[in-house]
């Protein structure tokens, strides 16, 4: 029991390591400017708190021809899915975080405080992706269930945040 929390810890302390070293990777080169701004919308992730309700697989064992290979297909195929959709919203973010780092720099006032809540969320964010891939990882052994991700709230406070603070006029003339 002991050895089994030990290793569980120190996958966690791995996973961890190795995401905050992903996430500290550049962010994507293509500029954030007011229009990217006013597109994004984290709508498009909504679909990863529904990708492994139950209901989906309760119908899918109702149905006719059922077979339990189906139903892990299934599963394999949204776990794909989600890893995707976890590299754009990482994307996503690490964009945004980036522009709001330049928004900061370039304001006429110092604002201490807002770099300090970028460094509290891009910390936050990191730990929470670490834990939803070691999550996953752990569900494609078989080991627990897949994770739901509270990465949607982090990446909309970053957008509302930065809307607030960065006036598109700076994002677009230093991005």
């Amino acid at each position: 029991m002991l050895l089994t929390l030990i290793v569980l810890m120190l996958l966690v302390v791995v996973a961890a390591v190795w995401t905050l070293s992903r996430v500290q990777a550049p962010a994507s080169s293509t500029p954030v400017d007011a229009a990217f701004l006013e597109r994004f919308s984290v709508s498009r992730y909504h679909v990863m708190e529904r990708l492994f309700e139950d209901a989906d697989f309760r119908f899918l064992e109702s149905s006719p021809g059922y077979h339990p290979q189906i139903a892990k297909r299934l599963r394999e195929r949204r776990m794909r899915v989600l890893r995707m959709l976890l590299r754009r919203i990482k994307s996503d973010f690490l964009r945004m975080h980036e522009a709001a780092r330049v928004a900061i720099l370039f304001s006429r006032e110092d604002r201490p405080e807002l770099a300090a809540i970028l460094m509290r969320q891009r910390l936050n964010f990191a730990l929470q992706l670490a834990g939803v891939e070691l999550r996953l990882l752990l569900a494609e052994l078989g080991i627990g269930n897949v994770p739901r991700t509270g990465l949607v709230a982090t990446l909309d406070s970053m957008r509302a945040q930065l809307a607030t603070a960065a006036r598109p006029q700076t994002l677009a003339q230093n991005a």
